[in-house]
């Protein structure tokens, strides 16, 4: 028996090969013979890896034809077929918590089957809502109450005109409220807030 290491990885395609041995000066030619190097499935796209949707999109590419199954935290999305082109894509259609989550794909063509790398990804909570003050708003109250909407029993951090966050709590029904314990200058304010929630934190919403 014999073999001979190929050098470097072969890119997915078809391809023949043919041996000669030589022997006491005689040379004869073994049959030629023919493999396929399969395209390797990828998970190349999730839309948006901190998405604030809870159903983010998932793509990649793999071998034209294959067939495709696509996991999400180990269970099962459903199927697509990679295009002739060699990419694929499908659509999260169940409500995902917020967190980390795991992406996989399986592809099976003639018999074969391969696996993609699994991908990571976060769902974020949206920002949450600052009811009060509103834009624009005017108070004579120099401790004036910020208040608003997030996900119930969420961690809100609350910051004035970009000093230190405060943190409060969501209630069940997801209100809540900061009273500054300094006054305030007389003039225009900015408030901004985001909310954590399972470990995630939202983008910050604003009221300036």
């Amino acid at each position: 028996a014999w073999s001979v290491p190929v050098p470097a990885p072969l890119p997915a395609g078809d391809y023949d090969v043919e041996a000669t041995q030589t022997v006491g000066g005689n040379s004869a030619d073994a049959p030629q013979t023919s493999f396929t190097v399969v395209a390797t499935p990828a998970i190349t796209t999730l839309v948006d890896r901190s998405a604030t949707i809870a159903t983010p999109r998932i793509g990649g590419t793999g071998e034209p034809g294959a067939a495709l199954q696509v996991f999400i935290d180990s269970t099962s999305i459903g199927t697509t077929t990679v295009s002739p082109g060699g990419t694929w894509s499908r659509s999260i259609t169940r409500q995902l918590a917020i967190g980390v989550h795991t992406a996989d794909a399986r592809q099976r063509i003639d018999g074969t089957t391969a696996n993609a790398r699994q991908r990571q990804f976060r769902v974020i909570p949206g920002a949450p809502v600052i009811t009060a003050p509103a834009k624009g708003d005017s108070t004579s109250d120099r401790t004036p109450t910020v208040a608003g909407v997030a996900l119930p029993l969420a961690t809100v951090n609350v910051s004035i005109d970009g000093g230190r966050s405060v943190r409060v709590h969501a209630s069940s029904l997801g209100r809540w409220k900061y009273t500054p314990t300094r006054a305030l200058a007389r003039g225009s304010h900015d408030v901004v807030a985001t909310q954590t929630v399972n470990g995630q934190t939202s983008r910050r919403s604003g009221n300036p």
